[in-house]
């Protein structure tokens, strides 16, 4: 017997970041070292309040880069030896989870780095990625960034500003204790831990968190193609309406830095009502749909209004006031879909507006899609410029039906 699409659940190990400095190896004291015997200073740890204190006793920034970068070449990086706990926990989560190096450091690093990753921690991280924010060489990106774009779960972070960051855009966070990360680090996504014991600990913990979450989109996903089999169109429906309108949500949600999880579920709820009540005030009974489902899941309350809102405001014709980004991507993503389907432009313009014409059909569409075009954000166009520029030039060259 054939699956249907919705009986599917694509089983992966969770993804955790590792940040390298200060959580695998002690890089600072390392440095702190090499720079007091090269130098003749007197620099130590315990006198670090804020990350980076030691360009300020430097002086001069650009010294203290070279400087450091002579660290990076000598005897005294390439020996430097991994905190004996990260050795353990590390390959204790590798036996579980897909392990990924996250690193500050600039793509001059690259080798040495790599080199140290695999000598200390051998197979055990799938790769090693350079965030480049110290660097003018290569691709800059932020840890959430590349925490999204790899669907990274939890990150093992030491710095407070890359913790905060990533707990922002949805990341859970393992802020390993230091003395420049003690103020003004508090979040809902961020659990502070004292050592490598404790972050195995927390992991556990969160692993059942994330489990969970994931698993409140799953029940949404099969709610959503259980009703649509219900529907005279049946999947058809599901393919070509409901999994586009994810695809591109989840896209846009990327993209803008929203709350990816709310995104996802007021995606897969945006049009339920239409599919259970009909297509009147289909916003109105969706967002009650939506309420008392995510209610059974118990979803949290917070969430659930804004997954509300979302399908409340997704109308284009009715008054939205598309008050959060997340509102506005819903929006966006269900304009998105008419650029996929070109015909169904031609029966919405024939058989709702009466239009016969063939000629005024073609004209009426076309104008229609560069209205559909212009209101959309530079993200939303950078999505589907290709199919809006194909279709333009379709409509504007002679149609199926005649002439221009």
């Amino acid at each position: 017997m054939m699956k249907k699409e919705n009986d599917f659940v694509e089983q992966k190990k969770l993804k955790i970041g590792v940040d390298i400095d200060e959580v695998l190896v002690d890089t600072y004291s390392n440095f702190l070292n090499f720079h007091n015997s090269e130098y003749n200073t007197s620099f130590e740890l315990k006198d670090t309040v804020s990350f980076g204190m030691w360009k300020k006793w430097i002086g001069d920034n650009d010294e203290a880069l070279k400087r450091f970068y002579l660290f990076v070449n000598s005897d005294s990086f390439k020996k430097m030896i991994p905190f004996e706990e990260a050795i353990q926990g590390v390959g204790f989560l590798n036996n579980s989870f897909e392990l990924f190096a996250i690193t500050s450091r600039g793509e001059l690093m690259r080798e040495e780095t790599v080199q140290w990753i695999s000598n200390s921690f051998k197979d055990c991280f799938k790769d090693v990625l350079f965030t480049n924010q110290f660097s003018e060489e290569g691709v800059i990106k932020t840890k959430a960034q590349i925490c999204k774009e790899l669907e990274i779960g939890i990150l093992i972070e030491d710095r407070r500003k890359y913790a905060l960051d990533c707990a922002e855009n949805g990341i859970k966070v393992l802020l390993m204790d230091k003395p420049w990360n003690r103020e003004n680090c508090e979040h809902e996504n961020i659990i502070r831990v004292k050592d490598w014991e404790e972050v195995l600990e927390k992991i556990e913990v969160l692993e059942n968190v994330l489990k969970k979450e994931k698993n409140i989109v799953e029940e949404v996903r099969k709610f959503v193609g259980e009703e649509c089999e219900k529907h005279p169109l049946g999947n058809e429906i599901l393919i070509n309406h409901f999994i586009p309108m994810v695809d591109y949500s989840k896209k846009l949600a990327e993209q803008k830095n929203a709350d990816a999880e709310v995104i996802e579920i007021a995606a897969w709820l945006h049009d339920v009502g239409s599919i259970i009540y009909g297509r009147d005030n289909h916003h109105l009974t969706g967002a009650d749909i939506a309420e008392k489902k995510l209610r059974e899941l118990n979803y949290p309350e917070d969430k659930i209004e804004k997954v509300k809102k979302c399908i409340l405001n997704h109308r284009g014709s009715v008054n939205n006031s598309g008050e959060c980004i997340e509102e506005q991507i819903i929006v966006e993503a269900d304009c998105l879909i008419c650029f996929d389907k070109l015909e169904g432009q031609f029966l919405w313009v024939i058989d709702g507006d009466g239009v016969k014409n063939q000629n005024k059909i073609r004209k009426i569409i076309r104008q229609k899609y560069i209205n559909k075009y212009n209101q959309l954000s530079s993200e939303g166009k950078e999505l589907i410029k290709q199919k809006y520029d194909a279709i333009i030039l379709l409509l504007e060259e002679e149609d199926a039906f005649g002439k221009k």
